[in-house]
């Protein structure tokens, strides 16, 4: 049976919420991995779905409410810098008592697990991706991302969090309960309607981050170094079959796709069971 916690650790002078799903003591075997959400309304919660496979094999798998998201408090805009960011996920892993580790992002949390995986690839030794890193991020300006980021704000409210519910089972292919609590945790109520904790300033200021620090160099690094990437993609081959830069990364890391039909960019929402049964089976096959 899987058990779940939360903890709080103390990182570079601010606390961080970390979601942990352990499995039962009789059948602890293996790598640890963390999950790593998305920009938007996201929370480390986001992660349990696809956590629960996992623990199932007998693997531990915790996932951080990265800054500004869930309960982890907001960085200044220059803490959302790639090379920032990587150093305070590693001072995650050094507070939370992790030495080595297998990532599990989705979008920019994919984008953080390959900046990660080159940054100390000795305590990272392999990992999974879903529809993030696997591709340089477009270049974008901060006056440019902040607009988009302001519309989308501006758009993605509720009057309710009943209404919030109903909207996005209505998206999914897919409900359960805990996605249910994951976008309840990601919202706060603001002049009478509820709005991502996420603010558009930090959404910016990510992608600005995003597109100055590219993955394509890093894929490189960890195709010397051997570090294997098990990569999950939305929708079928013939979505990338003209892209020469997917093609390329096959060529310069270990690379596993797979492809996910009927499945939206969101993925650990569309399919978060079964990509975890799917990252457990790589794990044993040698992805650790």
């Amino acid at each position: 049976m899987t058990s779940y916690e939360t903890t709080q650790v103390s990182v570079r002078g601010d606390h961080c919420t970390l979601h942990w799903w352990r499995p039962d003591e009789s059948v602890v075997d293996g790598p640890i991995l963390m999950f790593l959400h998305g920009i938007g309304a996201h929370t480390g919660f986001h992660g349990n779905d696809l956590a629960e496979p996992l623990t199932e094999a007998g693997f531990t798998v915790f996932a951080p409410d990265l800054p500004g998201f869930g309960a982890t408090p907001t960085l200044p805009l220059e803490g959302y810098a790639t090379s920032v960011i990587v150093d305070w996920l590693t001072g995650v892993l050094d507070e939370a008592g992790v030495d080595r580790v297998i990532p599990v992002g989705h979008s920019w949390g994919g984008y953080l697990a390959v900046q990660l995986a080159a940054h100390v690839p000795e305590r990272v030794p392999a990992i999974a991706l879903m529809d993030g890193g696997h591709l340089d991020p477009p270049t974008v300006d901060f006056d440019s991302a902040m607009a988009t980021a302001t519309a989308i704000d501006a758009e993605y409210t509720f009057e309710s969090m009943e209404r919030l519910v109903t909207e996005e089972r209505a998206f999914f292919s897919r409900w359960s309960d805990a996605l249910d609590k994951a976008y309840k945790d990601s919202m706060v109520l603001a002049d009478g309607r509820f709005v991502m904790r996420q603010r558009p300033e930090v959404a910016a200021a990510i992608r600005v981050a995003m597109g100055q620090t590219p993955v394509t160099t890093r894929h490189e690094l960890m195709g010397e170094r051997s570090q294997r990437m098990l990569v999950f993609l939305p929708g079928n081959p013939e979505r990338y079959a003209r892209d020469t830069e997917l093609a390329a990364l096959t060529n310069r890391a270990p690379v596993e796709v797979v492809w996910m039909p009927d499945c939206s960019h969101f993925l650990p929402q569309d399919a978060g069971p079964a990509i975890g049964r799917r990252i457990a089976s790589w794990v044993r096959a040698g992805g650790k």
